[in-house]
């Protein structure tokens, strides 16, 4: 995965990786996200945020939350971390993302997990249509490196 984290930061003209998270973080993360009613984080995300980074931002247009709420002293704006990016399905009570999780976007979709399907989907945004299934997370930033890359 390290070398597809590379490839994006390449990509981007402005990218910001954060310190990574501790297994605890993770671990207290993923229980506050099943009280909500949405998936725990899954296993390689997991790897992702503690190995590579605790989120990440490209350029504003892709975005990957992680574990913390991150101040953007540029840009005056906190980075929402995985829960508070997942608290309108809370409030919406969205059959769609019951057992699933919300772990970052861009312009068009959206990536989620899906606890009771053990995949990663891409889905469009606004009307929460899928357009691409993974196994893992290092297949879905393959992906998104190729739809960027043309």
């Amino acid at each position: 995965m390290d070398l597809l984290l590379k490839q994006l930061i390449n990509i981007f003209d402005d990218v910001e990786t954060f310190p990574l998270a501790k297994t605890a973080q993770v671990d207290f993360t993923s229980a506050m996200l099943k009280n909500n009613n949405l998936s725990p984080i899954p296993n390689d995300y997991t790897l992702f945020l503690t190995n590579e980074s605790n989120g990440l931002i490209c350029d504003g247009v892709l975005e990957f939350f992680g574990t913390e709420k991150i101040r953007r002293n540029k840009d005056s704006y906190n980075f929402p971390n995985i829960v508070e990016a997942n608290e309108i399905f809370n409030k919406t009570q969205n059959p769609l993302m019951e057992n699933s999780v919300l772990l970052g976007y861009n312009l068009l979709y959206a990536i989620i997990w899906s606890e009771s399907e053990k995949v990663y989907k891409i889905i469009k945004r606004n009307f929460f249509t899928p357009i691409k299934k993974f196994n893992n997370f290092g297949d879905v930033l393959k992906f998104i490196t190729n739809q960027y890359m043309g």
